[in-house]
Parts: C-alpha cells; structure tokens; sequence
C-alpha cells in the first residue's frame, strides 16, 4: 500500500525552512520591512575613532533636537547616551574612562561623545567582552588557576 501525502491547507509547506509563521511579503514578490528587526528605540548607527588621550564616538542627531532631550551617563566601564526615545548603551568599554563629555556639532546634525582614557594607550575595539562569572565561560586567567601542573 502507497503512502500518499495529506494535502496542507493552502498557504503551507511541507518544508519547515521554507514557511514560517511570519508573513513577510503583502503580495506575491513584493518585500515588505521586517518591523522590529532592531530593538525600537535603539541607535545603532555610529563611528568611533581613537585618540591618543581620548576616543570619540560620532552619532547623527538633527541640529532641531533640543539640548534637554539629549543626555549622557556613564561610568568607568561603561556610557549611555539618550536622545528623545532612543538609546545607545555600551554596557562594557574595551578599557575604563575617567570621564566622558559630548559637543554638539551645528550645521551637521552630529552629537560627538569624547570618552576621556584613564590611561594612555591604543583601543582597537570600543566594548569589551562581558563575563558572566555563573556563566561557565573562563577568562585565560581562570583557565590557568584550574589547569593542575604535573611538575
């Protein structure tokens, strides 16, 4: 006896990968934009540069923003800067800061975030890696302390 295939209502496919529960055209062809893809409310575009005593984060922000709509936190390990609804967080710097500014830049619809080094040397990356203790993920040095020496 054959085994015959039970007919899917219409819409569906028998492939997993190929259909979702996600309608992502309106019309056959047709792209439609993936709404919350990136988390609402979060700016995700940015530059960063580094300097020799400081390391400066670029963020384009319209010149018509008012200045009481714009602020930033911050501590040794991390910054924050809120503008109207949105936000950008770096929970952990690649390295500490003593303190961080921003200046506006009229006529450019640019906000620039001057994060000032507690020490003198090169980033070659803005945040840093995030280490949950609890997480089962080891530093080097972690690795180290457990790894028992035969000698």
């Amino acid at each position: 006896m054959e085994d015959t295939p039970t007919p899917l209502p219409e819409g569906f496919s028998d492939v997993k990968h190929l259909k979702g529960k996600y309608e992502w055209s309106s019309k056959e062809g047709e792209a439609k934009k993936a709404e919350g893809a990136v988390q609402a409310g979060t700016i995700d575009k940015y530059g960063w540069a580094d300097g020799t005593k400081n390391v400066s984060i670029y963020v384009d922000v319209a010149d018509d923003v008012p200045e009481d709509a714009i602020s930033l936190d911050h501590t040794a390990e991390s910054v924050t800067l809120t503008v109207q609804d949105k936000r950008l967080r770096i929970p952990k710097l690649a390295h500490d800061i003593s303190e961080a500014r921003m200046q506006r830049k009229p006529g450019k619809n640019q906000l620039v975030i001057k994060l000032i080094k507690k020490e003198v040397h090169s980033w070659t990356k803005l945040a840093g890696e995030i280490v949950n203790p609890n997480s089962g993920c080891y530093t080097a040095d972690d690795v180290k302390k457990r790894v028992v020496s035969d000698s």
